[in-house]
């Protein structure tokens, strides 16, 4: 079980991680908080101090290596969040949540925070399986999953629920990257 550092960062594309942190509260919010960006995510209260909770409950789960949410930074700018949820070492599998990139940024942003995710995942933390879901309206981030090999598993209501296996994103992600950078 290879657990993750508080203070580990990472930066690949350009995109700088770290660790979110209390202080990240505001921006965390204004991104859930967003309309637009918010669209297809479940509704988030926007009072900041139940999100600085929320950051300090999961720190636990990040001290107890079950969880990493990162912000991500593009010119050294606070542009976008993701989740690896669900940690499960015996199982190698994991989930993945909460990728937000603020508007302002370019349209290869969000695709390069999720193969920062994924090479965290699968290269460093040793995961086989990624599980995840997408709202079953969220035509365009459906489309880019299913072109990155992700095999859509199950289908509810408002959700489809995928699973991205180590080798198909290997196999995927050079080709990916020579569309995005």
């Amino acid at each position: 079980m290879k657990k993750l550092p508080s203070n580990y960062q990472v930066e690949q594309y350009g995109i700088k991680f770290r660790m979110a942190k209390e202080e990240d509260s505001e921006f965390i919010l204004s991104l859930r908080t967003d309309k637009k960006l918010a669209k297809f995510v479940h509704e988030t209260d926007d009072d900041v101090e139940h999100q600085k909770e929320w950051i300090r409950r999961y720190k636990m789960r990040e001290i107890a290596g079950k969880e990493y949410y990162f912000v991500a930074l593009f010119n050294d700018i606070l542009c976008g969040t993701v989740r690896i949820t669900d940690i499960d070492f015996d199982k190698k599998t994991c989930g993945s949540g909460s990728l937000f990139c603020v508007p302002t940024v370019p349209e290869n942003i969000a695709p390069l925070i999720t193969i920062i995710q994924r090479s965290i995942e699968f290269d460093v933390l040793g995961m086989e399986s990624e599980f995840f879901d997408v709202r079953i309206l969220n035509n365009k981030v459906n489309r880019f999953h299913k072109m990155f090999g992700a095999e859509l598993i199950r289908s509810s209501d408002i959700d489809n629920f995928y699973v991205i296996h180590k080798e198909t994103f290997l196999q995927s992600r050079d080709t990916m990257l020579k569309f995005l950078i």
